[in-house]
């Protein structure tokens, strides 16, 4: 569907071009030797294309809409006084890309007071792009996606990850004995932007992440929202780390009960 709204019609054209400047970039960048550096431990890392990706996102933001707020995942906050907050990450799956695996994505978001007003992930090794406007659906490369509509935990097929901090070991193997036992399958992919698209787009039945949830990672729940699901955002505990789910409404409660 076409947003309505001028405005909105507007953001979502930028967010899709950017992501596919971005993404066209990362692609050619794929498969090659590049420069990695740890971020934060040895199963988190960040590489040059990432940066340089990262910084054709900005630029093209901040030539586009001066006013605009954006927030990324290596630069940072660039302060914005428009009342929008772009949340980008332009390489999502940075293990998979540098190890050579094609399960990444570019991720794009635009925010106001009421949450995301547009979203986009654009799948380059693919040239998938999953997009959606608040109010007008779901869309996959310019048609109508919907989120499934699966009934019953036993023939779900969930994309999962589980914390991997080793604070949270314990808290992981429990969780995987109860989930993986109620559920056909669990896939643990590597890319929450791309692994949301194609839970919003039917593929995966629900999506559950565990990790510290990221402006941009929240922000791209709208793509699964529109397409017909519900998403929670479960704040951390002490028995277990934040979270994001995105399921269908008739799985929903039986996994929040398993979670």
């Amino acid at each position: 569907m076409t947003p309505e709204n001028a405005g909105t019609a507007e953001l979502l054209d930028l967010a899709v071009h950017v992501a596919r400047a971005a993404g066209d970039f990362l692609r050619d960048a794929f498969g090659r030797r590049l420069e990695r550096r740890e971020k934060t431990s040895a199963r988190d890392l960040v590489s040059d294309a990432d940066l340089r990706a990262e910084r054709i996102v900005v630029d093209a933001l901040r030539s586009a809409r001066a006013d605009d707020a954006v927030v990324g995942e290596e630069y940072g906050a660039v302060a914005g006084r428009s009342g929008l907050t772009w949340a980008v990450d332009p390489l999502d799956g940075t293990s998979n890309f540098l190890a050579g695996i094609p399960h990444w994505a570019t991720a794009i978001a635009c925010e106001d007071d009421a949450g995301p007003v547009v979203a986009v992930v654009y799948d380059p090794t693919r040239d998938e792009l999953f997009a959606a406007a608040r109010g007008c659906g779901t869309t996959v490369d310019g048609g109508p996606a919907a989120g499934s509509a699966c009934g019953d935990l036993r023939t779900a097929i969930g994309a999962l990850s589980p914390a991997w901090e080793e604070a949270w070991h314990a808290h992981r193997i429990r969780l995987a004995d109860r989930l993986l036992a109620a559920v056909a399958h669990g896939r643990q992919m590597g890319s929450l932007a791309l692994d949301l698209a194609w839970t919003a787009a039917g593929r995966f039945d629900f999506l559950y992440y565990e990790c510290a949830l990221n402006p941009w990672d929240v922000a791209i729940r709208l793509l699964a929202d529109e397409a017909g699901l519900v998403t929670e955002l479960l704040p951390p505990r002490p028995d277990r780390p934040g979270a994001l789910l995105a399921a269908p409404p008739s799985l929903r409660d039986a996994l929040l009960e398993l979670l």
